[in-house]
Formats: C-alpha cells, structure tokens, sequence
C-alpha cells in the first residue's frame, strides 16, 4: 500500500513538472510589439497625456516632434507606446531598443550610467488662481 502511494506520488510529481514547466510560470509579458512589426528600430514611450497618448489624433505634440527629427535623420523606427513604466523598462532591457522616451523611469545608479539622456521637451506648468 505505501509503495503504491509513493508511485501514484512520484508519478504525479514528474507529471506536474512536465506539463508545468518554468517557461509557464514566467512573468511579464509574453507579446512583444515589435513581433507585429517589421524590423525596424524599436522606440519606447510612456504613455503621458497630452504629450505622448495613444487615444489622441496624433498621439500627441512628443510624439509628433519625435517623429519629424527621426524622418529629417533619415532613420526607420517605430514608437510603441506602452501603458505602465515596468513594462517599458521590461522591453528597453529585453529587446534591443533604439530608445525609451517618458517622464521618471526610477533608473539605479549603473542603469544611469550606461544611459544618454536627451532633453526632447521641457514644459513647466504654471497654475493662477
């Protein structure tokens, strides 16, 4: 009886490790953008109303500003405008990415310094009342 109960065991161990791999378990996203399109460079935005919005006309004034210096350079590359920091950091470091474009990205000190930062739009806000 014990035997048999530490084969059924056993079985259904290598069973489970079979059919739940750790590829199943893994986290973050599974989809690229970039598997949509053609292999072009890939840039990373930050969603950021109005400057940078997939629900506006143009998807915003950084967006368009972006997109003109990238035609006047004659570089081919594709803005994905993605809804949370993690996963734009997520695609900075796992694909190999032109850029990343957006506000606060928390980046640590050796992150930083493998970085180029490029000021493309400083606004200040000023509120009356």
């Amino acid at each position: 009886m014990k035997n048999s109960q530490q084969t059924n065991s056993l079985f259904l161990f290598l069973l489970s490790a079979f059919l739940y791999t750790s590829v199943a378990h893994a986290t973050g996203p599974r989809v690229a953008p970039n598997m949509f399109t053609s292999n072009l460079n890939q840039l990373y935005a930050l969603e950021y109303p109005p400057y940078i919005s997939a629900q506006a006309t143009e998807q915003g004034v950084l967006f368009e500003l972006i997109n003109t210096v990238l035609k006047q350079q004659n570089i081919a590359a594709e803005i994905n405008i993605l809804p949370s920091q993690n996963m734009l950091k997520y695609y900075y470091n796992q694909e190999t990415a032109l850029a990343m474009i957006g506000h606060d990205f928390n980046l640590s000190s050796r992150q930083q310094k493998n970085s180029v930062f490029i000021t493309v739009l400083s606004v200040k806000e000023y509120f009356f009342y």
